[in-house]
């Protein structure tokens, strides 16, 4: 089980429209776009015994000052749903774990993503 010191929900520091929550290990959570998905990596974690109440409790308010939107529109849902759905089925098909994209890739691929199809979206204020 990790400290309290040691787990943060982390918002974007380049555009504030998304974030994950770090256990302060090799253990992050896939990306979120809203205090809701946060919530639910928060409650998955600790019925998985990976965070105690008092890290529960330290995440859920910095999700709460976080600045994300409190849910997403179905219309990204979606979108995020399919990506994650073909991105499993295509790392199935080539037999790899891994896609090989660096993190840096990623995260510009997230933008690239909110910058097109969602420009209106906010950018939220920083928590980290």
């Amino acid at each position: 089980m990790s400290t309290v010191s040691e787990v943060r929900f982390t918002v974007c520091g380049e555009c504030g429209r998304h974030g994950y929550v770090d256990l302060g290990r090799a253990v992050m959570s896939n990306v979120v776009f809203c205090r809701k998905d946060a919530r639910a990596v928060v409650s998955e974690y600790y019925f998985d015994d990976l965070i105690g109440d008092r890290e529960r409790d330290k995440l859920l308010f910095e999700i709460r000052e976080s600045g994300l939107p409190e849910d997403i529109d179905l219309f990204l849902r979606g979108m995020l749903e399919f990506e994650s759905d073909l991105e499993a089925r295509i790392d199935a098909l080539l037999l790899c774990e891994s896609t090989g994209t660096s993190e840096e890739e990623y995260v510009e691929g997230i933008h690239d993503l909110l910058n097109r199809y969602f420009p209106d979206r906010q950018r939220s204020h920083l928590l980290n």
